[in-house]
């Protein structure tokens, strides 16, 4: 490209430039090291004292120097470059054209001659393979564009030569594909297929080289197939493979890449077709790869790894674990065939670790797992993307839920949470991996309690969805994600609007098991039998979808048979019970020994049998539900699922106890409760419900015995569930009605009385028409009994004119929750005073809200093999913190209203 020159001094910069440039000739991108900038700004600054033939040199130099720099840079960068590259060159191709670069040449015979010139196709493609060399060493991208811009030129004016049209196309369509894996622009994976046909129309039929060419229009197929999900490009790449495989003899240096390849449009077909002989034949082509390489061979190892994700796939259509252990056996060998500073290393520990955590969800084998997650450590160690860092982050999650290792479930939600930080926010895979996310997030709030985390789980659900467009299959799978949190966050926080957004987003994703979850939550909650009933339905719907044998029927089953208690509780159908029997009995049978819904799901059958035995009397139903019982606190170490079984277990015992007579029996009731006692938490709702449950059996004790001891405890547990406003109102108001009356010889008249007064206190904050939630007359007809057993204290402690009082009050808060008075009350306020009515609604829901909550039930539910927020020490602590604070608050609200002109007798 240069003019022979001789130096006169070994220090000129114009020598020293010469150097930089003609390193550069076949590399442009060398022109633009620091070294070759410094040389040009020492030769500028002495080339206005050069005369003569130094002066022309000089400028021959300057122009290469820039010409080269035209070549490396970015489009935007490079127009300057040209024109002074121009500038320079002008003397000598006015002098001598022949030492100008050809290409820089045709430039300036159009730019200064204004004569258009014919560029040889040769001398393009020459400065393209140059450009390419560039792009190989520096992967910056306006290289690899601007010598397909070269190739694209000079395969429109082709040399007659066949042989270089070729090398042009081949080239061409080998950068094209290139720039399609950098960018994953559609178009050139496109323009690269059409390139491969143009060079297979030239290359004549018997061509040896032929095979090289089919080999290249398969791959590029393969690429456009993957990218659109295009059978039928898949299915061509397949017959086009075929075709190079078969026009390479055996031994071939190539063969066994052509078979690689084959086998991997194979593969990728079959995902499509799912037709068995496609991955049969996948597999079969992976071994003959095999058989065709040597172990020293540099792709041995990408070979093994091929074929072992080919045997996992067909491990996926067989069901055979030997299958699969085989897929493992070759992955391991091909981590095993690399040294760990291999580029392809984290690949391959990749496809082991996903294996191997097939292979853990086939056989249940914790070594699996626990290799699986040691290879995916060690894979992110050496290339952390969004795919590695997603496998390890769900084969942690799978460690924590097989183990209970905390640590696991938090090292899961820290990797998906770097996931999505290295996901663009436009790639195909954000929604996907904002979805493991969130799923992490509420595996790990219901692990701790952590408000925060669920909150997280909520807001990285929400985005999720955003991200996933409606027409992909895994967008329904985000809505329920979504919906399990904000079913979980309505749980928590009593936000009846995040549950009916759980319930319109259950809905939308047609995914009729959680959305079943979603709504029996909403009848907990409100009443609402309507939505018992539809969860109901479609709880029987999943039932009747799920395989006899598969792994969730169990888990359909157990909260089918909860729905069908609730149901009963409400209409008290024997039919409805017996139903509710039998589908608990198949819950039972359906789910393993050792998995931890099998206590749950017993403990539930035991608490529908106890049930039957109070319906019908049956003494067989009572025993089965002790047995039951018994088995399931046996069988469980989860605290919340032993702790209510202890309870149940307690009630049962009660029940033979008062029908055999049997003192040991309800001794052993006693006992247990004080175990579930001791193993609840100060602050849990749930301990407020034992202790009540314990003073009814140390009263019984006492009516048995005579022991006063039993008796003083007994009133020490009514009174201690009376004064605590973490209590349900209604367990409050019985707790002190039952120490007023059993406390007769063990207090003054006037403590009694002053705990009928707190009972009566309480009904103010019972929301009016609450009362009629289950069945209005009977409750409202306990309660009446209050207004006499509190005037009858009054009289006790001396205090006619209190009773006539008391008698009127507690009958005009009944009357008024009857005739809807109360609501009068109410409107009165709104129109005198609307915000503090506001207040009044608000709190009036939220203490209803709160009355109907039960963290620690008869019956528990499983969503999605997770014990249920329901069911969680933590939820029981915020519950009864929540019923605290919501009393006071109460009781505040009421005094200022009750402060203001004219609403002194509010309520």
């Amino acid at each position: 490209m240069a003019a022979d020159r001789q130096s006169d001094h070994a220090a000129d910069p114009a020598d020293l430039l010469w150097t930089f440039v003609r390193r550069a000739e076949n590399d442009p991108a060398l022109i633009l090291d620091s070294g070759a900038n410094s040389a040009f700004v020492a030769l500028s600054s002495v080339k206005a004292q050069k005369k003569g033939t130094a002066a022309v040199e000089a400028a021959q130099v300057l122009g290469m120097y820039h010409w080269l720099r035209y070549l490396a840079l970015p489009d935007e960068q490079a127009a300057d470059e040209l024109s002074l590259a121009i500038n320079y060159s002008t003397p000598l191709y006015r002098s001598r054209p022949e030492c100008v670069p050809p290409l820089l040449h045709a430039i300036m015979i159009e730019c200064l001659d204004h004569t258009p010139k014919r560029v040889d196709s040769l001398l393009l493609y020459n400065y393209a393979c140059d450009l390419l060399t560039s792009y190989r060493r520096t992967k910056q991208l306006h290289l690899l564009e601007r010598a397909i811009r070269l190739l694209e030129d000079a395969a429109a004016d082709p040399p007659t030569n066949v042989s270089y049209q070729l090398n042009i196309l081949h080239n061409l369509a080998v950068a094209l594909r290139t720039l399609y894996e950098r960018t994953g622009e559609l178009g050139d994976a496109e323009e690269a297929v059409q390139v491969w046909r143009d060079a297979l129309a030239a290359v004549p039929s018997q061509d040896p080289e032929r095979a090289n060419y089919l080999h290249g229009l398969a791959v590029s197929l393969q690429t456009l197939g993957d990218h659109t999900g295009g059978q039928s490009a898949l299915e061509e790449a397949v017959r086009v493979g075929r075709e190079a495989v078969a026009a390479t003899p055996e031994g071939h240096p190539k063969r066994a890449g052509y078979l690689n390849d084959l086998g991997a449009a194979l593969l990728g077909l079959h995902n499509l077709s799912l037709e068995m002989s496609v991955i049969e034949e996948a597999v079969q082509v992976g071994r003959e790869v095999m058989a065709a390489t040597p172990r020293d061979h540099p792709s041995y190892a990408g070979y093994l790894t091929n074929l072992g994700n080919a045997l996992g796939e067909l491990f996926t259509r067989t069901g055979k674990v030997s299958t699969l252990e085989e897929a493992a056996r070759v992955s391991r060998e091909a981590v095993a065939a690399t040294t760990r500073d291999d580029p392809n290393r984290s690949i391959f520990l990749t496809n082991l670790g996903n294996i191997l955590r097939q292979h853990y969800e086939r056989t249940d084998r914790l070594s699996s797992l626990e290799e699986a997650v040691q290879v995916g450590r060690e894979s992110v160690a050496l290339e952390s993307d969004s795919g590695r860092l997603n496998n390890l982050g769900i084969a942690l999650r799978e460690l924590y839920e097989r183990t209970g290792q905390l640590a696991a479930l938090e090292d899961a939600v820290r990797f998906l949470r770097d996931t999505v930080l290295v996901t663009a926010a436009d790639h195909v895979d954000t929604a996907k991996h904002l979805d493991h996310l969130g799923e992490a997030l509420q595996v790990l709030y219901e692990s701790t309690g952590q408000l925060p985390l669920l909150e997280e789980a909520v807001q990285v659900g929400r985005r999720a969805v955003a991200a996933a467009p409606r027409s992909v299959p895994g967008y329904g799978a985000r809505l329920r994600t979504l919906a399990t949190g904000l079913h979980l966050l309505s749980m928590r926080t009593g936000d009846l609007g995040s549950l009916e957004e759980a319930i319109q987003l259950g809905r939308q994703a047609g995914y009729s098991g959680n959305l079943a979850l979603f709504l029996r939550s909403w009848f907990v909650r409100t009443g609402d039998s309507g939505a018992l009933e539809e969860a109901i339905q479609l709880g029987r719907k999943v039932v009747a979808a799920s395989s006899r044998d598969g792994p969730a029927r169990g888990l359909w089953l157990g909260n089918l048979g909860l729905f069908l208690a609730d149901l009963y509780g409400r209409t008290e159908e024997l039919s409805v019970l017996e139903e509710a029997i039998q589908v608990g009995r198949e819950a039972v049978a359906a789910t393993p020994t050792e998995s931890p819904d099998h206590a749950l799901f017993l403990g539930n059958l035991g608490s529908a049998l106890h049930a039957q035995y109070k319906r019908t009397g049956n003494l067989d139903a009572l025993e089965e539900a002790i047995r039951a019982a018994r088995e399931s606190v046996a069988g469980t170490s989860e605290a919340p699922v032993r702790l209510m079984n202890f309870n149940n277990l307690a009630n049962s015992l009660r029940d033979l106890y008062q029908r055999t007579g049997d003192l040991a029996t309800l001794e052993e009731a006693i006992q247990l409760l004080r175990e579930a006692l001791a193993a609840t938490v100060d602050g849990e709702s749930s301990r407020i419900e034992r202790i009540h449950n314990l003073g009814n059996l140390l009263q019984q004790l006492y009516k048995r015995t005579g022991e006063a001891s039993a008796l003083q405890e007994a009133c020490r547990c009514y009174r201690e569930v009376g004064d605590n406003p973490a209590g349900t109102t209604s367990l409050r108001i019985w707790s002190y009605r039952d120490y007023a009356h059993f406390a007769t010889d063990l207090d003054t008249p006037q403590n009694r009385l002053a705990a009928l007064e707190n009972a009566i206190d309480l009904l103010d904050s019972l929301a009016p028409g609450s009362l009629a939630r289950v069945d209005r007359e009977h409750h409202i007809g306990e309660l009446r009994g209050l207004a006499g057993q509190a005037a009858s204290a009054a009289l006790a402690a001396d205090q006619p004119e209190r009773a006539v009082e008391l008698l009127e009050r507690t009958r005009g808060i009944l009357a008024a929750d009857t005739l809807g008075a109360r609501g009068r009350d109410a409107a009165r306020l709104r129109q005198k005073y609307p915000q503090l009515a506001d207040e009044f609604e608000q709190l009036r829901t939220k203490l209803d809200i709160l009355q109907r909550s039960h963290p620690t039930p008869e019956h528990a539910e499983r969503s999605t093999g997770i014990t249920a927020l329901e069911t969680t020490r933590d939820d029981n602590q915020h519950l009864a913190a929540e019923r605290k604070d919501a009393h006071d608050s109460w009781r505040r609200l009421l005094d200022r209203i009750r402060s203001a002109p004219g609403f002194k007798s509010f309520l």
